[in-house]
């Protein structure tokens, strides 16, 4: 952890495309260390667990693939760069639940996951989960409350779920997506509407477009940012349209 950000600072600037070989993870410590992430074009080869920039984007999975798309006819396109507080992401930012699992890996990572390091850490979590109660402003709307919230760019979540099922990458506005409940009931229902990309129907969730989102609670709640564990509540998130070049498929 650290060293793609780290390596990234010391990229020369009149590179040509920047490969990052990685997960999601890797891809944001690298955006993190760029002095200027539009400065580049990017092409990620996934390497991580659940790589869902790269589902998202539909990006070949191999070397061979990852080389045609250099090579052949493709295109470089922009994405919106979302910024949580400071640190820059391309995926989602999130807060609750997810993000407490996200916090004891964090805590206990020694290595490489797969979906079965999941495992544990979701027992483990669940052992001594809580509902928080969150508070989360869009464009200073009204306030709304809820036990989870996915602030996202992308559909795409955990792989194979979508939780803000409406979002766009390029679209220059942040989905979010508000949980209500947090018992453990509402959460198995809530991942079966995801499993199905129906969550922004759900009548006990509120769904929401913006450039300017604040979370905040009663005490602090653990945040993850593009998957890992970031930081605690309060926290400003707000919107860079179209800052980032992904080469994707043409």
């Amino acid at each position: 952890g650290g060293d793609a950000r780290r390596w990234a600072r010391d990229i020369p600037p009149d590179t040509d495309r920047l490969i990052v070989a990685g997960g999601d993870g890797t891809l944001n410590e690298v955006l993190n260390g760029l002095p200027d992430p539009g400065a580049f074009t990017i092409a990620q080869l996934p390497m991580g667990t659940a790589n869902i920039l790269s589902r998202e984007l539909n990006l070949p999975r191999s070397p061979r693939g990852v080389a045609h798309l250099l090579c052949n006819r493709s295109s470089a396109r922009r994405l919106d760069m979302g910024l949580a507080g400071e640190r820059r992401f391309l995926a989602l930012v999130s807060a609750g639940f997810d993000a407490m699992v996200a916090r004891d890996i964090h805590e206990r990572r020694t290595g490489s996951l797969g979906f079965r390091g999941y495992v544990m850490p979701v027992l483990r979590t669940l052992r001594r989960y809580r509902p928080p109660r969150l508070t989360v402003t869009v464009d200073a709307g009204v306030a709304v409350h809820g036990a989870m919230v996915v602030v996202s760019n992308i559909r795409n979540y955990a792989g194979f779920l979508s939780i803000t099922d409406q979002a766009r990458c390029d679209s220059g506005e942040l989905d979010v997506c508000v949980l209500h409940h947090g018992h453990y009931g509402a959460l198995l229902r809530y991942a079966g509407a995801a499993l199905f990309g129906r969550m922004s129907r759900r009548g006990d969730v509120t769904y929401l477009r913006g450039r300017r989102i604040t979370l905040d609670a009663d005490q602090p709640v653990p945040i993850e940012i593009d998957g890992d564990y970031a930081c605690t509540t309060p926290l400003s998130i707000t919107i860079e349209p179209r800052a980032v070049s992904i080469l994707t498929p043409g």
